[in-house]
């Protein structure tokens, strides 16, 4: 059995959504990993202890509280909201997404037309893309994972991807 996101990949990636969503307004666990799923966060729909993971973490370092909430019918249910220190950690990973943005861009052909970039760095996005469809158990190989960022490139949803995060990102701008 491979070992699950042995760099924490998936954890950090999910931070400044949860981040996002908890910004927009607080929620609890159930909910905020069906809209997760939504942004394509596909483990996190089949793991939700992922999800709790990283609230728990960020609960650690005092970016998010929570509070367990009585439901009329229905056990309780614990919500989640994000803390000043959250929305500064949450505009620290925005700027992170946007330069990793921009570096994306300028390896797809900096065009925003899809561009087909360089061998070199091309090559380097399809490795790294493959390596993190394969720790998201999209792709049962390291091999197969680049095969799926290749084909993916190749049919503009690597872009279109960067389109819904850059609209994600600039709606927390400002």
């Amino acid at each position: 059995m491979r070992e699950r996101d042995p760099s924490r990949t998936i954890g950090q990636n999910l931070e400044a959504f949860l981040l996002l969503e908890l910004l927009r307004a607080p929620s609890y666990g159930y909910d905020l990993t069906r809209r997760l799923g939504e942004y394509g966060f596909r483990r996190a729909v089949d793991e939700p202890g992922v999800v709790y993971k990283v609230l728990r973490n960020l609960e650690d370092v005092g970016a998010i509280h929570s509070e367990w909430q009585p439901q009329s019918s229905g056990p309780a249910r614990r919500y989640y909201e994000i803390s000043e220190s959250g929305r500064t950690l949450l505009r620290q990973r925005v700027l992170q997404l946007k330069r990793y943005v921009a570096r994306v861009e300028r390896l797809l052909g900096g065009d925003g037309a899809g561009g087909r970039g360089d061998g070199a760095g091309r090559a380097a996005v399809l490795l790294n893309a493959g390596a993190a469809v394969y720790v998201a158990g999209l792709a049962g190989t390291y091999a197969e994972g680049v095969e799926r960022a290749t084909e993916a490139l190749g049919q503009g949803l690597a872009l279109r991807a960067l389109e819904r995060l850059r609209r994600a990102s600039a709606s927390t701008s400002g």
